[in-house]
């Protein structure tokens, strides 16, 4: 009886022995559980389709075009705040005419107006009588900023020559239709010297063009002595 219960027992305990040598055989093969993460990919070795482009290298610092400020703002081109209701003309023949003067009147001429924009240039014209009892002392000036400020002159007696000797204040420049003058940029103070050849009266026709540099509304006051 000893004998029999010593074989069943050694009957049941073989395979559960068996059993534990199994699974202790699997667990030494999966190792860790799966993480989730796959296996690291070396970058420096993989390859790339040479359908696709390859990104430039980055690089620090900030592009000129991308500085963050953007364009500078355009301030001064809104006209529609700029009233002008009597323009006068932009050429020498629509020119808005001035009381006359002469070498004998002390004061001053003055007169007031607006540049509504690059393409809005005022002239004005005056004539101007040489008195033999006075001494001819021009001065000119023009009250502003952005502005071209010139002066023409066309002698009237027996169509004669008209020669700018100086331009105090100015450089030498001819009109659109080719008359002989001085311009300087507002403000501009100018005493020009002028000479009708062949003849001593300097009776004249004279033009005053004010044409803006910028295109903005800007005002201006202009005064002239002989």
């Amino acid at each position: 009886m000893k004998r029999l219960l010593g074989f069943d027992l050694a009957l049941v305990l073989a395979p559960l022995a068996v059993g534990a040598i199994v699974l202790s055989a699997c667990g030494s093969s999966e190792g860790a559980p799966d993480s989730g993460v796959g296996e690291d990919i070396d970058a420096s070795t993989s390859t790339r389709d040479s359908a696709t482009p390859v990104p430039p290298a980055f690089e620090g610092g900030i592009l000129e075009e991308d500085s963050g400020v953007g364009p500078a703002p355009d301030g001064g081109n809104d006209l529609s705040g700029c009233p002008d209701p009597n323009d006068p003309g932009g050429t020498e023949p629509s020119a808005r005419v001035m009381p006359a003067t002469d070498d004998c009147d002390s004061s001053a001429a003055t007169l007031q107006g607006i540049t509504r924009g690059i393409a809005d240039t005022d002239m004005y014209r005056t004539t101007f009588s040489d008195k033999s009892t006075c001494r001819l002392d021009p001065e000119l000036r023009l009250e502003g900023t952005s502005l071209e400020f010139c002066a023409f002159f066309k002698c009237k007696v027996n169509e004669a020559t008209t020669e700018v000797k100086s331009c105090g204040g100015g450089v030498k420049k001819d009109s659109d239709t080719g008359l002989h003058g001085c311009c300087a940029g507002a403000p501009a103070t100018m005493t020009v010297d002028w000479n009708c050849g062949g003849t001593i009266d300097e009776q004249s026709d004279i033009y005053f063009r004010v044409r803006p540099t910028q295109n903005t509304c800007q005002r201006y006051t202009l005064s002239y002595k002989f």
